[in-house]
This record gives C-alpha cells, sequence and structure tokens, in this order.
C-alpha cells in the first residue's frame, strides 16, 4: 500500500490486558493510523444485560506503518503496547469471485 508516495504496510501488534484505548489513543498521538475493529456485545451485570464495545480481536491492534524508516522503534515504546517482538507484517491478498 501506498501512502504520499511511500510504502507502508499493515502490522499486528499485541497490546496490553485491557490496555486497547490506551494504546489505540498514544498510537494516533504519535501519528500512526490504527484500526481496531469493535463489536457489540451483551454482558450481564448487576443482574441486567447491558450492551457493551469490545475489540473484535482482543489484545491485538493493526497499525499502519513504514518498517524501513525506523518508526516502528515508536511503537515499541508506546504504553499500552506490549513489545516489538509481537509486531507482525500481515500479507493480505484478495480473490475475485
Amino acid at each position: 500500500m501506498t501512502l504520499n508516495n511511500i510504502e507502508t504496510d499493515w502490522f499486528l501488534a499485541q497490546i496490553k490486558p485491557n490496555s486497547y484505548k490506551i494504546a489505540e489513543m498514544n498510537l494516533k498521538r504519535q501519528g500512526f493510523k490504527t484500526f481496531l475493529p469493535m463489536i457489540n456485545e451483551t454482558k450481564r451485570c448487576n443482574q441486567k444485560f447491558v450492551k457493551v464495545m469490545q475489540p473484535l480481536f482482543p489484545g491485538y491492534i493493526f497499525i499502519l506503518l513504514n518498517i524501513e524508516n525506523g518508526h516502528w522503534r515508536k511503537v515499541n515504546s508506546t504504553y499500552g503496547i506490549k513489545g516489538w517482538s509481537v509486531l507482525t507484517k500481515l500479507q493480505l491478498s484478495f480473490r475475485k469471485t
């Protein structure tokens, strides 16, 4: 994918437990584009059913970045991100049907 003539790829980073809001906010503050798909879940709380938004993939966030310019190092030290060792490039392919 190209963004302003710069080669960028989507990466999957692992986040700390219950830190998806903090991780997403801090990544956006640093200028990264993120994608955190959410799903509406129904949970029981105090004998009532409550709808809450939860991440579709708990513990993970998608980040668009250029790995060659060294900005991935910022991701490693972002509050809410578990660490660099779990940063994984996504290989996406689509088929026409």
